[in-house]
């Protein structure tokens, strides 16, 4: 039960990250919001979608592997490298 609760709570914690930065994603410059912008944005729904897969797949690693590697490229974008 326990394992379920953090689940859900990352569950919130990314949506409400995606909630708060598409308009952060707005007020990029035209050039960067189209491609940098659209990225981390499609980057947090992936993670979105990797969490409730983990929760219902037997198969918990590999998913937050994946979920994992999506997390630090989303950590990387906004640097530029």
């Amino acid at each position: 039960m326990a394992k379920e609760i953090k689940k859900i709570n990352a569950l919130t914690k990314v949506y409400y990250l995606l909630l708060w930065i598409i308009p952060v994603l707005e007020c990029f410059p035209r050039s960067q919001r189209f491609l940098l912008g659209n990225r981390i944005e499609e980057s947090l729904l992936d993670i979105i979608d990797l969490i409730i897969q983990t929760v219902y797949t037997s198969e918990k690693k590999e998913f937050l592997a994946v979920c994992s590697w999506s997390n630090k490229l989303l950590n990387t974008l906004p640097r530029g490298g």
